[in-house]
């Protein structure tokens, strides 16, 4: 069993704690990835398809730590 870590930041540039959490991450061997830009994808995704589940940001909301178990 694998387990994924993405990091979403909200914005287009995450702010520089972003990095911070990467390195924490691969500091304990897990494997992080991070991608920019989730408010508005999220935002795509949900104005094309309603149904559309992802993980909700609240306005001052930066980053989002997701962990997942792949099977």
């Amino acid at each position: 069993m694998a387990y994924l870590y993405p990091v979403f930041a909200a914005d287009d540039v995450a702010p520089p704690y972003v990095a911070t959490v990467q390195q924490a991450l691969t500091a304990a061997r897990l494997a992080p990835v991070v991608s920019s830009g989730y408010r508005a994808y999220l935002a795509d995704m949900v104005r094309d398809n309603p149904a559309f589940q992802g993980f909700p940001m609240a306005a001052e909301q930066t980053w989002v730590l997701v962990i997942g178990r792949v099977e």
